[in-house]
């Protein structure tokens, strides 16, 4: 899995991991999945850092962001959207904090749960858990 935290870390102290070859090498040549965190999404999309987070985005299979906002998750989905427009997106979320994520996803599924109903009301499909 490739970890957006440890792409920054790694190309900020010069190693030989290579945040721009995974950004220009063809799509069938890479298969990975981004995890971010909401501190490490604040950088990604800083000006000078946000142009190859596209072209990264772009190419991974999954997108997963945790410990962040509501509204950096749905800034998430609208800019895998923008950056691969025939790209279909798909939100899942287990309470009010994902809502906002929910609805700017053409997909989004709600998870029944402890947090309450207001995900699975603002989905298109409702699921009693998910597992990944």
């Amino acid at each position: 899995k490739l970890f957006v935290k440890q792409i920054l870390l790694k190309s900020s102290l010069g190693t030989s991991f290579n945040v721009n070859k995974i950004a220009t090498a063809p799509v069938a040549d890479i298969n990975f999945e981004i995890v971010i965190e909401g501190d490490c999404l604040a950088l990604m999309f800083h000006e000078e850092n946000r142009k190859l987070f596209g072209k990264i985005i772009k190419k991974a299979n999954v997108v997963l962001v945790c410990r962040s906002s509501p509204k950096q998750k749905a800034e998430v989905v609208e800019f895998a959207k923008e950056v691969n427009p025939k790209m279909v997106s798909l939100a899942i979320g287990d309470g009010g904090n994902d809502v906002s994520m929910i609805k700017e996803a053409d997909v989004g599924i709600g998870i029944f749960g402890k947090e309450g109903y207001q995900a699975v009301s603002a989905s298109d499909y409702a699921i009693g858990e998910f597992q990944f």
